[in-house]
């Protein structure tokens, strides 16, 4: 009898003490209360002192096809997502014909013009345009989409408003 007693207060005194370890543990990890700071607000600044800003994400070198290409994705200072693609053909013929082959996907055509050079020559095109991934569907992006001499590129977005904002920033 006196062994069982002595296995049960060894038990129990065990118990004790990894209760009490545990509990000490979790006590320990709390996180210590956070310091708040109150900041006077600053006064938002008018739509002349701010301006939106642009940002790479990713960029990346390769090819399409058989042409050197560059791919990437940037964002605005205010939440804007983009892509974009410029392939460097061998020839503006070249160039024109991808773009001729991109349009044949648009939805809508938005904006339409000639890209001429200092001396008022045309040298390319861009065309701003709606796609949608199938016919019928409810979810369109856009782009905009140029060649101008012997490179082709486009900029996409999931909204047109996004391609008239980077538009207009752009001076385009």
């Amino acid at each position: 009898m006196r062994r069982l007693t002595l296995r049960l207060a060894v038990a129990l005194l065990t118990f004790t003490i990894g209760m009490t370890a545990a509990s000490l543990w979790i006590v320990s990890r709390r996180p210590n209360p956070k310091i708040i700071s109150v900041v006077e607000s600053q006064p938002i600044p008018s739509a002349d002192e701010k301006k939106r800003t642009y940002e790479y994400e990713m960029q990346a070198s390769g090819y399409s096809g058989s042409n050197r290409a560059c791919f990437g994705a940037f964002s605005s200072s205010d939440g804007m997502k983009f892509s974009s693609t410029n392939i460097y053909f061998s020839s503006p013929k070249r160039a024109n014909r991808e773009l001729e082959k991109t349009l044949r996907d648009v939805s809508e055509i938005i904006k339409r013009e000639p890209i001429l050079n200092r001396e008022g020559r045309k040298i390319g095109q861009r065309v701003v345009a709606m796609f949608v991934p199938y016919k019928g569907s409810s979810k369109a992006s856009a782009k905009v989409i140029w060649a101008e001499g012997a490179d082709f590129g486009y900029i996409g977005s999931s909204s047109l408003q996004n391609i008239l904002e980077y538009e207009k920033d752009h001076q385009r």
